[in-house]
């Protein structure tokens, strides 16, 4: 009987052990899952970061570029006032020297 009484306390060890080694395997792949999905979170976070800058850039890219289209259009303008004073004093300076001449 002795060794019936052995071999149940055995089993029951091994039983015993069987459960404490699933919850510790089942506790380890809890804190794997939360440090995975601690992982994927801050992954998504640095993309999304990531993505915001690019959409900043490429907004201020575009603001940038119809300033200058603004700036340019107010150059041209510039330029063709300025042109156009410059031929008028031409002009004027041709006739009063052509009528100087006569």
């Amino acid at each position: 009987m002795s060794t019936n009484k052995r071999e149940q306390a055995e089993i029951a060890r091994e039983i015993i052990y069987s459960e404490t080694l699933q919850r510790l395997l089942c506790s380890m792949e809890i804190r794997e899952q939360a440090e995975i999905s601690r992982w994927l979170s801050k992954q998504e976070r640095r993309y999304s970061n990531y993505l915001t800058r690019q959409a900043q850039d490429i907004l201020q890219t575009v603001t940038l570029r119809k300033a200058l289209m603004k700036v340019s259009s107010i150059a041209v303008l510039c330029a063709a006032i300025l042109t156009s004073r410059h031929n008028a004093k031409e002009a004027v300076t041709k006739l009063s020297f052509n009528s100087n001449r006569k």
